[in-house]
């Protein structure tokens, strides 16, 4: 059925598969395939959905919550990659 202008698309969230594949240990890419969810922000709803009414922190195989390899500073205003050196600011610059 193709969309109509200002209707949302939203995947069927299914409290119980959800539960069940995250128990038999899937991974995440392999839970949205088996739920038929296009996007990662999707999933998260439908995982942070699950984690309140169970009232149960569930961890799954393969996602992860930092993509980012660099530190940011905001009160420097830059970013620091992890590869650089130590350095110390003080408070007289």
């Amino acid at each position: 059925m193709p969309a109509i202008k200002g209707q949302k698309i939203e995947a069927k969230y299914d409290a119980e598969k959800l539960y069940a594949l995250i128990k038999d240990g899937k991974t995440m890419k392999e839970i949205m395939v088996a739920l038929d969810v296009k996007s990662v922000p999707t999933f998260n709803n439908h995982l942070l959905r699950l984690m309140t009414e169970k009232k149960e922190f569930l961890e799954i195989a393969g996602a992860t919550t930092r993509t980012r390899s660099s530190v940011i500073l905001p009160f420097l205003g830059c970013l620091k990659s992890r590869a650089m050196q130590p350095f110390s600011v003080s408070a007289s610059e």
